[in-house]
């Protein structure tokens, strides 16, 4: 953790060390199936930027994939709906596209060429084909059987646009083209390539991370590939490692975009997110889930609670995760955390919200007393923490994300005792998980919970006024399997 800003924030309560959090290779295996896949790195609850090379893209400090882009074409083939073919004849490559023996000539006598152009200001029409050309060159070496390091060639593709290296209209150019050909891979029967092809469209900025005084800005997002990521995301047909890769640049674009992605843009990203987590019902099929989960995360980030037409799609997705016992702990979790990230209005209904997710607390903490060696506790109880006070400062007071400071809104003031008082019952509960790693809730706090949750019912069952009502629910006594009886 750097700096002050980016110390979890516990106020007037003693602050628990983070040293002991587990800290496994989340993305380094198959979207992280192995029993350590619930866990998260203590890296995710600081903010940070983009790394060079690999993509950094979490809530915090980056979905950070590893130099093995490649691996995954084989590992996720059990994930996609599509078959994988290995034969170039069947797919028909773009105009722009070149084979393996055109590429190696390009290489030798025009790629030194169309780069002569890369400082002007103002680049004429054969500049910019030229430009364009380096571009094509990279994604076609990304279809060629030779090709023994994709992700090295998405790595040198986006090295291209070094502001070091190039003026801004021509890293405009470059920027407008990868987006242009990555969609144009979107159809190329091999996973991998397509895979690679959007990573590199997912690591584009338009401006790079800063570090000043021990604090991270991450990079700012090229805002124009949204359109892309929503059509992977929402193509059922598409392969699942790039839905899920989609996912979470969409993401990262409402996350770290400035003055973008507008209002209407955001509208028409969190009606993709929502239509699509309601085509994939809960699972605990490896791939599912996680696609659920970057789902579930990037409506954290898009900054509305409603679409343009004011129905409140997106706080209530969320909510609908949180209050679903057939959905896997971790992201009911993550959906308490990701609602209260979202900007509330005066009429937003806090007293629900946060009931909600004391009962979620008092769900998952009876689970674990029935199970508690059983893996994936330490993560959701985290994610709860967050759901009342966020990882930085800078979430807390400048977006107003976690209960805590929610209330801090215009017009949220009278429910500020509501939300302190039920903290001051959750934070014996979640004060360990962030401190020592998992430990049982004890049977005394789990009462008080209960008891506090009786003195303090909730009366007003619809999160907004022209909201649907949820009806009221009591804890569940058991979890088996990661997902909570019904």
């Amino acid at each position: 953790m750097r700096g002050g800003a980016e110390r979890l924030l516990f106020e007037n309560f003693p602050e628990p060390s983070l040293r002991n959090v587990p800290n496994p290779e989340y993305d380094s295996k198959l979207f992280g199936i192995s029993q350590d896949r619930m866990r998260m790195r203590t890296r995710e609850m600081s903010p940070a930027a983009e790394v060079q090379r690999g993509i950094d893209l979490s809530s915090h400090r980056g979905f950070q994939f590893l130099p093995v882009l490649v691996l995954f074409g084989s590992l996720c083939a059990f994930l996609t709906t599509p078959t994988a073919v290995s034969a170039q004849e069947n797919w028909t490559p773009p105009q722009w596209w070149m084979d393996s023996a055109s590429a190696k000539v390009y290489s030798k006598q025009e790629y030194y060429k169309s780069k002569a152009g890369f400082r002007s200001t103002s680049p004429t029409s054969e500049q910019t084909r030229q430009i364009k050309r380096v571009v094509q060159y990279h994604l076609s070496l990304l279809t060629h059987d030779d090709n023994l390091d994709p992700p090295k060639t998405t790595d040198r593709l986006l090295n291209e646009l070094a502001p070091t290296l190039t003026s801004p209209a021509v890293r405009q150019i470059l920027l407008d083209e990868i987006v242009a050909c990555a969609a144009d891979m979107m159809t190329h029967p091999t996973d991998s390539v397509r895979y690679n092809a959007l990573a590199a469209v997912v690591q584009l900025n338009v401006k790079p991370a800063t570090f000043v005084n021990g604090v991270e800005t991450p990079a700012v997002p090229f805002n124009a590939a949204y359109k892309l990521l929503l059509d992977v995301v929402k193509d059922p047909n598409q392969f699942l490692s790039c839905r899920i890769l989609a996912a979470r640049g969409l993401g990262r674009i409402c996350r770290d975009g400035e003055n973008a992605p507008s209002s209407n843009e955001k509208s028409d990203i969190g009606q993709v997110l929502v239509d699509t987590l309601n085509a994939t019902p809960p699972s605990t099929q490896d791939g599912i889930w996680w696609f659920r989960n970057k789902l579930i995360e990037a409506l954290g980030f898009v900054d509305r609670i409603d679409n343009s037409a004011t129905n409140p799609i997106v706080i209530e997705a969320l909510l609908d995760v949180v209050t679903n016992r057939s959905e896997l702990p971790v992201n009911r979790a993550l959906a308490a955390q990701s609602i209260t990230q979202l900007p509330f209005s005066s009429s937003t209904n806090i007293q629900l919200i946060t009931d909600e997710i004391m009962t979620l607390i008092s769900e998952l903490g009876t689970a674990m007393a029935r199970s508690p060696t059983a893996p994936g506790w330490q993560e959701p109880f985290v994610r709860l923490y967050l759901a009342f006070r966020p990882a930085t400062t800078r979430q807390a007071k400048e977006r107003k994300w976690g209960l805590l400071y929610q209330v801090e809104r215009s017009g949220l003031g009278g429910h500020a005792a509501y939300v302190k008082s039920a903290f001051n019952v959750a934070f014996p509960i979640l004060k360990p998980f962030i401190e020592k790693g998992p430990q049982q809730p004890s049977a005394d706090q789990l009462k008080a919970l209960s008891a506090w949750q009786k003195e303090n019912a909730v009366t007003n069952r619809r999160v907004v006024p022209n909201g649907k009502e949820y009806a009221v629910r009591t804890a569940a006594a058991d979890v088996r399997n990661g997902n909570v009886t019904k």
